[in-house]
C-alpha cells in the first residue's frame, strides 16, 4: 500500500511548517513542557504518567447514584476497559471539525496510517487502534496544516477566538484547552500552553502577527496532545466492589463519541461542568438529547451499515449480460437504500430488531425499482419510500444489497456465504473456518443451485456438519433471490425450493422461504442475543468478554420483548458497566 502524506493530500496554501519551522515548534513544545513523548498505545488501565493533577481542578467529579442502569441484578458486571482509547480516524475527522467549527471536514484523516480492524466488526474498536511511528507522524503533519489552516484566515480564526477578547491568550488557552481535552485545563497545563504561546514569535517567520503565531504554534501542540488523540477514562475513588465511577467530563465525552462519533457539544459540556450529569435520570435527558440529533441517526445508521460491511456494496461488479444496465450507480444505491431503512425503523418507526427483520418498507428510485419488479414513476435520483409484497420480501434479510452481496457476478444465489453470513453477523453462532480441503471447491453440474450446494456440501460429505445443520437451510431460504437481489420463481426451469428447517434454543423451526426465516429468526433469543452483543461491541468500543454475560442477557430480554433501538441504547448507556470503570489495583 502507497501512504500518502498529509501534505500530498491537501490543497496549495494549506500545507505544513517547513522542516526549519517544524525543528523549532517541537524544541518550543519541549520546552514548555508540553511534549508528549507518546509513540505507543496507551492501552495500560493504569498509566496515568501523562496524567499527573488532572483530577486537582479537573471538575472531574463522580456521578452520585449513577451506574444503576439494569436495575439491581447482580449479574450485571463491569468489564475491564482501556483507561485510554484512541480517537478512531473517523472521530478524529469529526472532532477536528466540531473543533475548530468548521462547515465541512478537512479530510486530512484519509491520507493517514490506516487501522488494522484486526477483524472487528465495528471500526472502533479500541483494540485495533494503537499509534504507529507512522501514525504520530501523521498526527504531527495534520496539526501543523490545521495550525496554519486556522491562523491564514480571520474567518476561520474567529470561530475559535472570542471577540470579546480577541487579543488574550489566556482566554484563548482556556476556551480552546477545555474543547479541546474534552475537560478544563489544570492550572499547570494552562501555564505551559501560555508559556509555548509566548514563544512562538521566535519559531515563526519574522512580520507574523504575535497574537496568530501564539494560537498556531498552541493549535498544533493541542492536536498533537495525548489529551487529544485519545479520551481519558479514569474513574474516581474506588468503592468496596473495586470500581470506580467516571467523572462529569469522561461520562461527556463517552456519551458523545459513543452517540454522536464526535466530541461534546457545548449543551454537553455544560451539563458537565453544572452537574447535570451527576445522576443516572439526568444522564439520561442528555441522551435523549442527543438520540434525538441528526448526528446520532447518522452514527447509529453506521452500526448497520458495518454489521453488513455494505461499503462492499459500492464496488459490486456484475455482469451486465445477466443484469443489462448495472452500474456503479446502482451499487452505490444499494448501501443508501440501507441507510435509510435502518434510519426509518431506527427513527420515523422508533422500532427494534423484530422491525428491521420484518418490515416491508423500503426506498428505492428507477434504478432499484427495477430489482425488485416495481412499477411507477420513479426518479433518477431522489429515493422514494415504497411497500414490498409482504409474500416476498421482509426486512433485512431481502433487501437488494445483502442480496447482490452474497450473490455471483454472474447472477446466481451463494447460499453458502449468505448462510454464512446471517449464522455469524444476525445469529452469532460460532462457526469454524471451513477446512483446508474445501477451500477452492467448485460447485459440480447439477441443475438447479441447491443441488449443486447439496452435492458438495451435503450429508455424506466432509462439510455434512455445519452446513446441513446451520449454513445451508438458512442459504436455502433465500434461493428465491438471485445474485442480483431480484425475485425467482424458477431455477433452469425447475420451482425454487426454498424449505428448510433449524434448531433454534426454543426448538426446530421448519420454514418455507425468506419471510418465513426471518419471521422464526426475530422471534429467536439467539437473534437478540446476537444482537444485544454488537449493540455492546459497538457502544462501548470492544470485543464481548465473559463479564458481559449478565448484561447481553438483560439487553436481549428487553429486545426480546419489543423494545425499541433507542430503548435498548439508553439501556446500555445508563448501566453500571457505561458508568463505571472496573480498578486495576483496588
Amino acid at each position: 500500500m502507497t501512504h500518502r502524506t498529509i501534505s500530498e493530500s491537501c490543497e496549495p496554501g494549506v500545507r505544513g511548517a517547513s522542516s526549519r519551522r517544524r525543528a523549532g515548534v517541537a524544541f518550543a513544545i519541549a520546552l514548555a513542557g508540553l511534549a508528549s513523548g507518546c509513540t505507543g498505545s496507551l492501552g495500560d488501565p493504569d498509566q496515568r504518567g501523562f496524567l499527573d493533577g488532572y483530577f486537582a481542578g479537573s471538575g472531574g467529579g463522580e456521578p452520585s447514584g449513577a451506574g444503576s442502569g439494569g436495575g439491581p441484578d447482580a449479574e450485571i458486571l463491569v468489564a475491564p476497559q482501556l483507561a485510554f482509547p484512541r480517537l478512531s480516524h473517523g472521530q478524529w475527522e469529526n472532532t477536528v471539525q466540531s473543533l475548530f467549527r468548521l462547515e465541512e471536514p478537512v479530510g486530512l484523516s484519509t491520507s493517514f496510517y490506516p487501522d488494522t480492524g484486526a477483524g472487528s466488526t465495528f471500526d472502533n474498536n479500541q483494540d485495533a487502534q494503537s499509534v504507529t511511528a507512522d501514525l504520530w507522524l501523521d498526527y504531527q503533519r495534520a496539526a501543523e496544516e490545521m495550525g496554519v489552516m486556522i491562523t491564514s484566515s480571520d474567518e476561520l480564526l474567529a470561530k475559535i477566538v472570542d471577540p470579546s477578547s480577541a487579543t488574550s491568550a489566556e482566554a484563548f488557552v482556556a476556551s480552546f484547552g477545555k474543547r479541546a481535552y474534552r475537560r478544563p485545563l489544570t492550572t499547570d497545563e494552562t501555564s505551559r500552553y501560555l508559556e509555548l504561546f509566548t514563544t512562538a514569535p521566535s519559531v515563526d517567520d519574522a512580520g507574523v502577527d504575535t497574537f496568530k503565531a501564539g494560537v498556531r504554534l498552541v493549535i498544533e501542540s493541542v492536536l498533537q496532545s495525548p489529551h487529544f488523540v485519545y479520551r481519558v477514562e479514569l474513574g474516581g475513588e474506588v468503592d468496596n466492589a473495586g470500581l470506580q465511577p467516571l467523572g462529569a467530563w469522561e461520562i461527556a465525552t463517552k456519551l458523545s463519541y459513543t452517540l454522536w462519533n464526535d466530541m461534546p457539544d457545548d449543551a454537553l459540556f455544560e451539563a458537565a461542568e453544572s452537574g447535570k450529569l451527576d445522576d443516572a435520570e439526568s444522564i439520561g435527558v442528555e441522551i435523549d438529547r442527543l438520540l434525538a440529533s441528526d448526528r446520532a441517526k447518522g452514527n447509529m445508521v453506521s452500526f448497520v451499515d458495518q454489521i453488513f460491511q455494505a461499503q462492499q456494496f459500492e464496488s459490486l461488479t456484475k455482469s451486465e449480460e445477466a443484469f443489462p444496465g448495472w452500474d456503479p450507480e446502482t451499487a452505490a444505491d444499494l448501501r443508501e437504500e440501507l441507510a435509510r431503512f435502518a434510519g426509518k425503523v431506527f427513527f420515523d418507526d422508533d422500532g427494534g430488531l423484530e422491525n428491521l427483520l420484518l418490515s416491508r418498507t423500503t426506498f428505492v428510485n428507477v434504478r432499484l425499482a427495477r430489482i425488485y419488479g416495481l412499477e411507477g414513476d420513479f426518479s433518477d435520483d431522489e429515493m422514494t419510500e415504497v411497500e414490498l409484497d409482504p409474500d416476498q420480501r421482509a426486512g433485512l434479510l431481502t433487501l437488494a444489497g445483502f442480496l447482490a452481496y452474497k450473490g455471483s457476478a454472474g447472477g446466481t444465489p451463494d447460499s453458502i456465504l449468505r448462510g454464512v453470513f446471517v449464522n455469524r453477523k444476525i445469529l452469532c453462532t460460532d462457526l469454524p473456518d471451513p477446512p483446508d480441503e474445501a477451500i477452492g471447491s467448485e460447485l459440480g453440474e447439477e441443475k438447479t443451485n441447491r443441488e449443486k450446494v447439496e452435492a458438495l456440501t451435503g450429508k455424506g460429505t466432509c462439510g455434512e456438519g455445519c452446513h446441513s445443520s446451520y449454513i445451508n437451510p438458512v442459504g436455502f431460504a433465500l434461493e428465491h433471490y438471485d445474485g442480483f437481489g431480484r425475485w425467482q420463481d424458477t431455477d433452469t426451469g425447475e420451482p425454487i425450493d426454498a424449505k428448510g428447517q433449524f434448531v433454534f434454543e426454543s426448538g426446530v423451526a421448519d420454514f418455507d422461504g425468506a419471510v418465513q426465516l426471518s419471521e422464526a429468526i426475530a422471534a429467536s433469543t439467539e437473534a437478540h442475543a446476537c444482537f444485544a452483543k454488537h449493540w455492546i461491541e459497538f457502544a462501548y468500543g470492544r470485543e464481548i468478554v465473559e463479564d458481559d454475560e449478565g448484561l447481553i442477557e438483560h439487553i436481549a430480554s428487553l429486545s426480546l420483548d419489543g423494545s425499541s433501538v433507542r430503548a435498548v441504547v439508553r439501556e446500555l448507556l445508563t448501566s453500571k458497566p457505561f458508568l463505571m470503570k472496573k480498578a486495576v489495583n483496588p
